[in-house]
């Protein structure tokens, strides 16, 4: 039905960011998932990677438009509506992960329309999808040299390469207003090639390198932010990366869950972890709540996470739970 690119075409408006038009032709701007998709309005809220070379930002001079963005398009043709950029030239792998949920709530004393938008440089906004504002900008992940250049001998980073939220997504509790995000706090130094990369087909076109702390130094976060006044209301410190999807329920119940395999309920007025479960197996994957003849369930799927992250353990599964 459509198509669409998300790096600028030579010539268009946006392609000047990017300074010699050969910058485009291997200029990243990969897309993560999920995607949210607001029905009422047709459109689709798309989130877009980071640039490339990952480090090495000499050879696309300016801010490099349309990554680390939210493209948002219409739902049938596919044309872009608006794209905000959040990360511009980008130099530490700070991908845009997540364009989501969409929520409607008091926000500022005022009910406005909203998408959560958050990523790897460990940052939870909350824009206005009507105005197209960034009404708040929370920090949710340990920050350090975030405006630094990257050297050749290396500069120390907070989120690293692994930091900051992945692929997995936030949730909203529509009952307390509150966007649940979970987070990976692990730094890394990052260092830049000396000389300019060359793109070969087949390879990392990375222009360095990020050498990661070691994986014992890597820490989760869940944090709830009040969306009426963008602060944090609670926050959940791990010793394990948080890597799975978070799912609220009416109930006032929170499931994540880390990659040591743990599965975690927690209060969502407060934080506090009601239960604990061991999975066998790391958590990684999405887990969704579900009724059978008025009985509830939870699902987790588990597993080994990504080659990137040491310490995933065990075989795939999905493990349901029966409410008592």
């Amino acid at each position: 039905m459509w198509r669409f690119k998300a790096l600028p075409a030579p010539g268009e408006p946006a392609a000047s960011s990017w300074g010699a038009p050969e910058a485009l032709a291997h200029g990243g701007g990969s897309f993560w998932t999920p995607v949210s998709v607001d029905r009422l309005n047709n459109l689709v809220f798309i989130p877009v990677g980071n640039p490339a070379p990952d480090f090495f930002g000499d050879v696309r001079p300016g801010a490099d438009l349309n990554t680390n963005a939210m493209a948002v398009l219409d739902l049938q043709t596919g044309k872009p509506v608006w794209v905000t950029q959040f990360v511009a030239h980008d130099v530490h792998d700070w991908d845009l992960t997540q364009t989501g949920p969409l929520l409607s709530a008091t926000v500022k004393g005022k009910p406005r329309n909203i998408v959560a938008v958050s990523g790897k440089d460990g940052r939870l906004r909350l824009v206005d999808r009507d105005s197209h504002e960034t009404v708040f900008d929370i920090v949710l992940a340990r920050q350090q040299n975030v405006a630094a250049p990257v050297t050749v001998g290396g500069v120390h980073v907070c989120p690293g390469l692994l930091g900051g939220q992945e692929w997995s997504s936030s949730t909203y509790d529509p009952v307390r207003h509150l966007v649940i995000s979970p987070m990976v706090n692990w730094c890394g130094t990052a260092h830049r090639d000396a000389t300019t990369p060359v793109h070969k087909v087949g390879e990392h076109y990375y222009g360095g390198k990020i050498v990661q702390d070691p994986i014992d130094q890597a820490r989760g976060v869940l944090s709830a932010v009040d969306v009426a006044s963008g602060t944090v209301r609670w926050r959940m410190e791990n010793p394990a990366p948080m890597l799975a999807n978070v799912t609220a329920t009416a109930g006032g119940l929170v499931f994540a869950g880390d990659l040591k395999g743990t599965l975690f309920a927690i209060n969502s007025d407060d934080g506090s972890v009601l239960l604990r479960h061991p999975l066998g197996s790391s958590a990684g994957g999405g887990m969704i709540t579900y009724a059978v003849a008025g009985k509830q369930y939870l699902a987790v799927v588990s597993g080994p996470v990504s080659v990137f992250f040491p310490g995933g353990k065990g075989e795939t599964a999905v493990t349901v739970f029966a409410v008592p």
